[in-house]
């Protein structure tokens, strides 16, 4: 009778286990989701997200695609979904026409329409969660396909609590859907691979919605292609050449219907209009605008497309500002994605990573080879591309790596593993809310790797709304914000002055300056044939330096220093808000 009781014991604990594994990925989704939309709740729009947000909303309510070819529209005609019903006004000006006052546009939409800037930000980043389920989907079920329900645990944790993912989860942007679009189509082929019946489709359907979210995806059409066929090779199915052509077709109808939404309403002028507007930013574009123009008649979606690739082309041509290392260059630099994903990922990813290129070299088996094959082949186009501006470029790796130390670590004792959880767990809870300017340990923390990064790694403007409560709260008037880029820190900081449009000289007060404008500011102004205003900056820096005096650091994205009195000079005075800068006119419409 004992005996009877102790069997049925077991075998509730063993079902009620099971139960508990089952649940296991909903929990993580739903932890990495809160912890998302908690961080990310009072962000103000960061550096493209105003622009994407405006282009969310026009696309479905205009059916005009002039705003924003340069990424494809998979996130944005997700992220506009919800504002439909917000009852928001759209642009005043035509399509196309709106280019030329595109700035103004989008501050008028985002900032004076019939909703709060944060609400109508909130409605469309709650709507890029689901791409945050899908990557930890895809990292749970390719780890139970390789290694079981170990494996797939470990991994989704491993993503989940990355500050890189949760502090890009909840952005109108389109890192994270590109990441969990990726990781789909390569889980889809390698099941069709494994023997999956009609494989192919599932495979075409996510190639295609992975070209749908970001440019650098085509790369996946030449690396699926080698991929197959290697295993072609190898087991002699050449039929799945063919069915390889039927997913390429399939992907390609999957892109052209993604595109109709924007462009439902678009003649073949109007397309070939847009296209002018865009191809007339690049020197030397002229035999590429021809063509474009004459797809156009043909297919205003394929020119659509074209055009964004295109504009991707000719923007690495003309380079870049990257930062690395104190050192600023329009080339890029070879150690930067390397040394990005190294100080960006916490301290236990980074060790579960070593883990897991230490077993492959070890046991080379099947499925590690395959998921570094992924890896490598991406950090490959990421590093060869001279847009070093964050490590978040690096997203799509980030599962792969994560899978393939996951299979190493599944093999380690049980409290080893149990540690491992819980650093990784740890890693996510000590850098809310900031998981934007997140640095590891092994750059310095969050204070020191700026020095090191800049860009979005540090300063994606995401802390103007947290510096104008502090600015309130502590008084500091008047106050000047240093900012030269393509956000609206007026629209937070309520009687400030900017201090690079309003041409006055430096002045005793508060300056909020932003790690980016202070990393590469006075090279960008210069970029820009403006020496005055690099001159000005520089005085000021060197001012706040030596004489000023640092009384908070925001999210480690701005630095707000006090300037004592100067002999002569009057206290910051002046309003900027109606003035012109100097970067606007020069990127009209990024």
């Amino acid at each position: 009778m004992e005996a009877t009781g102790t069997a049925r014991w077991k075998r509730a604990w063993r079902e009620s286990a099971d139960r508990r594994w089952q649940l296991a990925p909903f929990a993580v989704a739903a932890a990495a989701c809160a912890l998302a939309v908690a961080a990310g709740w009072n962000n103000s729009g960061t550096s493209d997200e105003p622009y994407h947000t405006l282009a969310a909303f026009t696309y479905l309510h205009d059916g005009h695609g002039d705003l924003n070819p340069e990424h494809p529209p998979l996130a944005k005609l997700v992220a506009g979904l919800p504002l439909q019903a917000s009852g928001l006004r759209g642009t005043q000006a035509p399509a196309v026409a709106r280019l030329h006052v595109l700035t103004e546009e989008i501050r008028q939409f985002l900032y004076l329409n019939t909703r709060p800037a944060l609400t109508i930000l909130r409605t469309a980043r709650l709507a890029m969660l689901p791409f945050l389920v899908l990557l930890l989907w895809g990292v749970w079920r390719w780890g139970c396909l390789i290694g079981g329900r170990t494996v797939a645990m470990l991994a989704t944790l491993a993503v989940a609590s990355q500050p890189l993912v949760l502090g890009h989860a909840f952005v109108v942007h389109t890192d994270v859907a590109t990441a969990a679009t990726v990781l789909a189509a390569l889980l889809a082929l390698e099941l069709w691979l494994a023997g999956r019946k009609a494989g192919w489709v599932p495979f075409g359907l996510w190639l295609g919605l992975a070209l749908l979210t970001k440019f650098s995806a085509a790369y996946l059409v030449p690396l699926t292609a080698v991929r197959l066929l290697v295993h072609v090779l190898r087991t002699r199915r050449h039929r799945l050449l063919a069915a390889y052509a039927g997913a390429g077709v399939l992907a390609l109808a999957v892109v052209l219907a993604g595109f109709w939404p924007l462009l439902r309403n678009v003649s073949a002028g109007e397309e070939r209009a847009t296209i002018v507007a865009y191809m007339a930013l690049w020197p030397g574009s002229a035999a590429t605008l021809d063509r474009l123009q004459a797809l156009a008649g043909l297919s205003p979606a394929l020119a659509h497309y074209g055009l964004g690739l295109a504009y991707v082309h000719y923007a690495g041509l003309h380079g870049h500002l990257n930062y690395f290392l104190g050192k600023v260059s329009a080339e890029g630099f070879p150690l930067y994605y390397p040394a990005a994903f190294a100080l960006k990922t916490t301290l236990p990813f980074l060790f579960l990573t070593l883990a897991g290129l230490v077993a492959l070299v070890r046991r080379r088996d099947g499925n590690s080879m395959v998921l570094a094959f992924y890896a490598f082949c991406y950090l490959l186009v990421v590093g060869a591309s001279g847009y070093n501006i964050g490590a978040r470029h690096l997203m799509p790796v980030v599962p792969l790596l994560a899978l393939l130390g996951a299979q190493a670590a599944s093999g380690w004792r049980p409290l080893l593993r149990g540690v491992l959880a819980g650093s990784l767990a740890v890693g996510a809870l000590l850098p809310f809310p900031h998981y934007i300017s997140h640095f590891s340990l092994l750059a310095g923390g969050q204070a020191r790797g700026g020095r090191i990064l800049s860009d979005s790694n540090v300063d994606w403007e995401q802390d103007w709304v947290r510096a104008a409560r502090e600015a309130e709260r502590n008084g500091w008037r008047p106050i000047a914000f240093v900012h030269a880029g393509a956000g609206f820190p007026e629209a937070h900081l309520t009687g400030a002055v900017d201090f690079l449009a309003s041409r006055s000289p430096v002045a005793p007060g508060y300056y909020a300056v932003a790690a980016t404008t202070a990393a590469i500011g006075t090279v960008y102004l210069r970029a820009l044939r403006d020496e005055a205003e690099a001159h000005r900056l520089e005085q000021l820096l060197a001012l706040l330096q030596t004489r000023g005096r640092l009384v908070a650091t925001i999210g480690g994205s701005i630095a707000v220093y006090h300037l004592p009195g100067l002999p002569g000079a009057a206290p910051i005075s002046g309003s900027s808000s109606a003035q012109t800068r100097a970067r606007d006119r020069a990127r009209p419409w990024q």
